[in-house]
């Protein structure tokens, strides 16, 4: 299995270094392979080092089986913080296109049944 490592966000990589690393001492410095840790290691350490990250946020640290509710609420906070929300302008505009659109559609709707029923009581009923 291939080791995991993290990007580089500083830019373009020099000609023969490793993938995310500018070189092989970095590559090697503090990273751990696949097989120097087991998956459940890894998540442990995972849910450790984001529980450890809660204190700055006002969250306080839980044990045992609400950890993962409270890893779970810091994610949904994080989330929340990334959503582009629409302005006050946008809702109105948008709403009353989408009432707009509807008050069409049901009409065409409306139209097409008393039509059809003409026709069908034409056909069948000659009246």
């Amino acid at each position: 299995m291939a080791d995991l490592k993290p990007p580089n966000p500083s830019g373009p990589l020099p000609e023969g270094s490793q993938a995310g690393f500018r070189d092989d001492s970095e590559a090697k410095a503090g990273v751990a392979t696949s097989e120097e840790k087991s998956g459940s290691a890894l998540a442990a350490n995972n849910a450790e080092n984001r529980a450890l990250g809660l204190k700055g946020i006002g969250i306080p640290a839980f044990g045992g089986k609400f950890r993962s509710i409270q890893i779970f609420l810091t994610e949904v906070q994080a989330e929340f913080k990334k959503i582009s929300w629409p302005t006050r302008r946008q809702v109105i505009v948008e709403t009353v296109v989408v009432i707009f659109v509807c008050a069409i559609l049901t009409g065409l709707v409306v139209a097409y049944d008393w039509f059809f029923t003409l026709a069908a009581n034409k056909i069948f009923y000659g009246q």
